[in-house]
Protein backbone atom coordinates (compact mmCIF):
# COMPACT_ATOMS: atom_id res chain seq x y z
CA UNK A 1 0.00 0.00 0.00
CA UNK A 2 1.49 3.28 -1.06
CA UNK A 3 -0.26 5.54 1.45
CA UNK A 4 0.87 8.95 2.66
CA UNK A 5 2.60 8.88 6.04
CA UNK A 6 2.60 12.25 7.87
CA UNK A 7 5.74 13.60 9.50
CA UNK A 8 6.31 12.33 13.05
CA UNK A 9 4.00 9.36 12.50
CA UNK A 10 5.21 5.86 13.37
CA UNK A 11 3.85 2.42 12.70
CA UNK A 12 2.65 0.54 15.78
CA UNK A 13 2.90 -3.23 15.37
CA UNK A 14 0.63 -3.87 18.35
CA UNK A 15 -2.22 -1.87 16.79
CA UNK A 16 -1.20 -2.53 13.18
CA UNK A 17 -1.62 1.12 12.15
CA UNK A 18 0.20 4.44 11.93
CA UNK A 19 0.04 6.66 15.02
CA UNK A 20 0.50 10.42 14.71
CA UNK A 21 3.18 11.79 17.09
CA UNK A 22 3.56 8.34 18.61
CA UNK A 23 5.29 8.44 21.98
CA UNK A 24 5.25 4.78 23.03
CA UNK A 25 3.08 1.72 23.41
CA UNK A 26 1.66 1.56 26.93
CA UNK A 27 0.76 -1.95 28.13
CA UNK A 28 -1.06 -0.49 31.17
CA UNK A 29 -3.47 1.37 28.90
CA UNK A 30 -3.29 -1.27 26.14
CA UNK A 31 -2.86 1.46 23.55
CA UNK A 32 -0.26 3.55 21.73
CA UNK A 33 0.24 6.96 23.28
CA UNK A 34 0.16 9.56 20.55
CA UNK A 35 -1.29 12.90 19.49
CA UNK A 36 -4.93 12.17 20.29
CA UNK A 37 -4.53 10.55 23.72
CA UNK A 38 -1.33 12.07 25.17
CA UNK A 39 -3.39 14.46 27.32
CA UNK A 40 -5.22 11.55 28.93
CA UNK A 41 -1.95 9.69 29.49
CA UNK A 42 -0.49 12.74 31.28
CA UNK A 43 -3.63 13.09 33.39
CA UNK A 44 -3.45 9.38 34.27
CA UNK A 45 0.16 9.82 35.36
CA UNK A 46 -0.63 13.01 37.30
CA UNK A 47 -3.47 11.45 39.30
CA UNK A 48 -1.47 8.26 39.91
CA UNK A 49 1.52 10.25 41.21
CA UNK A 50 -0.77 12.41 43.34
CA UNK A 51 -2.51 9.38 44.83
CA UNK A 52 0.63 7.32 45.52
CA UNK A 53 2.41 10.25 47.19
CA UNK A 54 -0.66 11.10 49.26
CA UNK A 55 -1.11 7.48 50.33
CA UNK A 56 2.54 7.09 51.30
CA UNK A 57 2.46 10.29 53.38
CA UNK A 58 -0.82 9.50 55.12
CA UNK A 59 0.13 5.91 55.92
CA UNK A 60 3.46 7.12 57.31
CA UNK A 61 1.64 9.62 59.51
CA UNK A 62 -0.72 6.92 60.76
CA UNK A 63 2.18 4.61 61.55
CA UNK A 64 3.95 7.38 63.48
CA UNK A 65 0.88 7.98 65.64
CA UNK A 66 0.66 4.26 66.53
CA UNK A 67 -2.14 2.61 68.48
CA UNK A 68 -2.93 -0.13 65.95
CA UNK A 69 -2.93 -3.88 66.42
CA UNK A 70 -0.05 -5.96 65.04
CA UNK A 71 -2.06 -7.11 62.01
CA UNK A 72 -3.08 -3.57 61.05
CA UNK A 73 0.45 -2.29 61.60
CA UNK A 74 1.90 -4.99 59.35
CA UNK A 75 -0.61 -4.20 56.60
CA UNK A 76 0.08 -0.48 56.94
CA UNK A 77 3.84 -1.08 56.62
CA UNK A 78 3.20 -3.06 53.44
CA UNK A 79 0.98 -0.32 52.06
CA UNK A 80 3.52 2.35 52.93
CA UNK A 81 6.29 0.38 51.23
CA UNK A 82 4.27 -0.27 48.06
CA UNK A 83 2.94 3.27 47.71
CA UNK A 84 6.39 4.71 48.47
CA UNK A 85 7.97 2.46 45.86
CA UNK A 86 5.38 3.41 43.24
CA UNK A 87 5.69 7.09 44.12
CA UNK A 88 9.48 6.99 43.84
CA UNK A 89 9.24 5.36 40.40
CA UNK A 90 6.32 7.30 38.94
CA UNK A 91 7.21 10.81 40.12
CA UNK A 92 10.40 11.10 38.01
CA UNK A 93 8.60 9.41 35.10
CA UNK A 94 5.86 12.04 35.28
CA UNK A 95 8.43 14.86 35.55
CA UNK A 96 10.21 13.49 32.48
CA UNK A 97 6.98 13.46 30.47
CA UNK A 98 6.20 17.01 31.60
CA UNK A 99 9.65 18.04 30.35
CA UNK A 100 9.00 16.25 27.04
CA UNK A 101 5.68 18.06 26.68
CA UNK A 102 7.23 21.44 27.48
CA UNK A 103 9.90 20.89 24.79
CA UNK A 104 7.50 19.38 22.22
CA UNK A 105 9.37 16.06 22.13
CA UNK A 106 8.44 12.38 22.20
CA UNK A 107 10.36 9.34 23.42
CA UNK A 108 10.63 7.92 19.90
Amino acid sequence: ERKFKPDRAHFCRALNRNVLRMDHYCPWLNNCIGYYNYKYFLLFLFYTVLDTNFTAIELSRALMSGGFSAGYTFMMYQGTFMSGLLASLLTPFFAFHCWLTANNLTTI
